[in-house]
């Protein structure tokens, strides 16, 4: 019998999200559930297939089946992607060969996560600010965690058009005296300040240095962790720079939805925004979101939501999985 044989025939597929920290895999039968879950700490790996030859061990898997979707925190083009934020390449064909898929797609993470949307429950969401009811239309999705990701959903006859972007990777506009100091800061010390540079973990540490450096006090928090963990233990630095982390974080969602004429809503997913819902939801956020001049009202409109099931990028890669059999025929998925 072929290796992409020896699988249990009510799997589907192999789904999984891999991001620059962590690194999350499943198997999801044909009603959509998810089997043997695991996650793995990206760092303590080499490659893609590193990690899908430790999950097919951790999992007790003989071997994958035929067809697979991931997720990957990268650009992606011809079935190859290189990781923004880790030191990956993956190649969907040598994938197949190595593993024995038939099929094997790989897709943006956030297009995953934009996949997802349709597929969320209420209680998978928690509104920041008003409307706070969801609305049909085109979404996106972003998220601040090791990078920026950011894609977009348009609603199509047949089925939703998930389209990816590089959102973090364009400029960040300084909107006063305090952030332009901090875009100067960041400016000699990179060359180009893009949107990642700010709104990610490194980036949230980089405005408590700044506000640190600007105050003549040594930093005491050297992780994102930490400062949030500061922040509420009421560390006035630490407070001022997760307070304007909020405020960048509702400008550019804010700048997003105008872009990308996002009036469906603008989902917040990532690693950092479920930590800090408390400070995401008191009003900052949303006030800037709307903040856009003669755009405002157009803005009022908008809702905003914190997405915070535990893993919308498995659920949006099963989706595709699923769009890929429908496209394929009932059997053109399996060995």
């Amino acid at each position: 019998m072929s290796a992409a044989r020896e699988f249990d025939h009510s799997i589907l597929g192999l789904i999984a999200d891999l991001g620059g920290t962590n690194a999350r895999l499943a198997l999801v039968d044909r009603s959509g559930r998810v089997h043997a879950r695991r996650a793995y700490r990206a760092a303590e790996f080499t490659s893609v297939a590193d990690v899908l030859g430790r999950y097919r061990e951790d999992a007790a898997v003989p071997a994958f089946p035929p067809a697979a979707v991931l997720g990957v925190a990268g650009q992606v083009a011809d079935g190859r992607a290189r990781f923004t934020n880790l030191d990956w390449e993956v190649d969907a064909r040598a994938l197949r060969e190595t593993f024995g898929f038939r099929t094997l797609e790989l897709i943006n993470d956030f297009v995953a996560q934009a996949l997802a949307v349709p597929e969320l429950a209420d209680q998978d969401l928690r509104p920041l600010g008003r409307p706070r009811s969801r609305q049909p239309g085109v979404v996106a999705v972003i998220g601040a965690g090791t990078g920026f990701g950011g894609a977009v959903l348009v609603p199509a006859r047949d089925d939703d058009i998930p389209i990816a972007s590089e959102a973090g990777h364009t400029g960040f506009a300084p909107t006063d005296d305090v952030e332009l100091d901090l875009w100067r800061c960041l400016k000699a010390r990179h060359g180009r300040v893009s949107i990642e540079r700010v709104l990610s973990g490194s980036g949230l540490v980089a405005i408590y240095e700044r506000f640190c450096e600007a105050r003549g006090s040594h930093p005491a928090a050297a992780q994102p962790t930490q400062v949030v963990a500061a922040a509420e233990e009421g560390h006035t630095v630490a407070r001022e720079a997760l307070e304007r982390f909020v405020m960048i974080y509702g400008q550019v969602a804010g700048d997003l939805a105008l872009t990308f004429g996002a009036s469906g809503g603008v989902y917040l997913s990532g690693g950092i925004a479920p930590k800090i819902y408390e400070w995401l939801n008191t009003g900052a956020f949303r006030t800037a979101f709307e903040g856009k001049g003669r755009l405002t009202a157009y803005l009022l409109k908008t809702p905003t939501f914190l997405v915070t099931h535990p893993d919308p990028g498995l659920l949006g890669a099963a989706r595709r999985l699923r769009q890929l059999q429908a496209e394929a025929g009932p059997s053109a998925l399996d060995s």
